[in-house]
């Protein structure tokens, strides 16, 4: 199988190793480019690492379509306009970072048309409050609808399903039979739950499940095609990322030229 097991961690997404994954101690915003670096139309990839696990994909999708493809991500951050938790406190820096990503979105970054996902699903309501799912949904409402305003489409990408167990450790551990063994439960992400119903509620957004592809007929296998698919938590490898690059295309294009000429 490819990647490795013993290497899975490290099947990581271009974006880590150029520096573009913003730290949770860090407000700042960096950006970097892929797909087709020389044209002026720009898809934002913007969110958590549930977000930039797909960069594979979206990098291929750019090139074939004349896409830049540029990434605003932070580690545990969901782009959301409400706070959401990071150790049982408010996660301020994600919130800070998450303004000025939108300043930028609708200013002098304006992109044709912003991918997000995230595996968080609740946000704090108000302050001394218990985080919960609908002001999650609320926040991403107002994201949303302020990007459409500014003419700007939203495909929400479904969080992948948690596997229950951590793949690769398992996988070295029974090398004889891990097709039954390190098999996962199925279930739609953590962070789906909030996703889904706030693209449903904005006419401008659009929501994306690529997960029966990570889990066929609701079977969480650990290895699909000779690709191991998880690496860390319910991250997806980049190399099974890459292989999902037909079917993601398949499902997004078509939203974003339609988003687009609406």
């Amino acid at each position: 199988m490819t990647p490795d097991p013993l290497k899975a961690t490290a099947d990581v997404p271009q974006l880590y190793a150029d520096g573009c994954q913003v730290e949770a101690t860090s407000a700042e915003v960096i950006s970097c480019d892929y797909g087709d670096k020389n044209s002026a139309t720009i898809v934002a990839m913007v969110g958590d690492s549930k977000m930039g696990q797909w960069l594979p994909a979206v990098d291929a999708m750019g090139k074939a379509n004349g896409w830049r493809i540029r990434t605003y991500t932070k580690s545990a951050c969901p782009w959301n306009a409400t706070t959401v938790e990071q150790s049982e406190q408010p996660y301020t820096t994600c919130l800070t970072w998450g303004q000025e990503v939108l300043r930028r979105l609708t200013g002098p970054e304006k992109p044709h048309a912003v991918l997000t996902s995230a595996v968080r699903s609740t946000a704090y309501p108000g302050r001394g409050s218990t985080p919960d799912r609908a002001a999650m949904i609320a926040g991403y409402e107002q994201y949303w609808s302020a990007l459409g305003k500014a003419g700007i489409p939203v495909i929400a990408i479904a969080d992948t399903p948690q596997p229950g167990k951590v793949v690769y450790e398992c996988v070295l551990d029974h090398p004889d039979d891990l097709m039954t063994a390190c098999k996962g439960d199925w279930n739609r992400g953590a962070g789906t739950s909030a996703l889904e119903p706030a693209a449903k509620a904005v006419a401008t957004a659009r929501f994306v499940d690529l997960n029966p592809w990570i889990c066929p007929r609701e079977q969480c296998w650990p290895v699909i095609g000779g690709v191991l698919v998880y690496r860390q938590g319910s991250h997806i490898t980049a190399t099974y990322a890459a292989s999902l690059s037909e079917p993601f295309a398949r499902l997004v294009v078509p939203l974003i030229k339609e988003l687009a000429r609406s």
